[in-house]
Parts: C-alpha cells; structure tokens; sequence
C-alpha cells in the first residue's frame, strides 16, 4: 500500500481537483484510489459510493455521504465483492 506513496499522493491529489461539491462519486478498491478520500474529506455534498474499507475507514467521521457497496469480503484486499457477482462468478 505504500509503495511509492510519494506518486500515488501526487496522483490523488490531482484527481481531487476534479471532483467538485455536490458530486456522487465512485472509488474503486487500490492503493491509489485510496489516497483520494485523503483529499476530498472537505468537499461539501458529496456523495461517495465504494466497496473498499479503507476508503470507508477514512471517510466514516467525514461529512461525506457513503454508500457501501455490499457483498463478499476479500480480506487480502480489504475490498467487498458484491453479492451477486459473487454469486454469479461462484457458478
């Protein structure tokens, strides 16, 4: 998660420029994609769906409102498979 933190935080942060108040984004489960929620804690209105704990850790005591996306837990990722791809995937 912390390799080259440094380029992934420049990435991040640049992606953050272009998420404007009042947006309804999604972040995807990633290292990088995690760095994101870092830079948009004080962006008003927003609105962020993701299935990934560590971006749901870092924004839980935000003012941002999270929607989880709900299903199979990958531990080794700290990521959650929804349900029914899972199920759909299992067969």
């Amino acid at each position: 998660m912390f390799s080259q933190l440094k380029e992934k935080e420049m990435i991040a942060q640049k992606c953050s420029e272009y998420i404007n108040d009042g947006d309804c984004i999604y972040i995807d489960s990633g290292s990088t994609t995690y760095q994101i929620a870092k830079y948009i804690k004080q962006k008003k209105k927003l609105t962020v769906i993701t299935s990934s704990i560590p971006v749901v850790n870092e924004l839980v005591n935000s003012d941002i409102e999270l929607l989880i996306i709900w299903g199979k837990v990958r531990q080794n990722e700290q990521s959650i498979v929804a349900l029914i791809t899972y199920l759909i995937l299992a067969n």
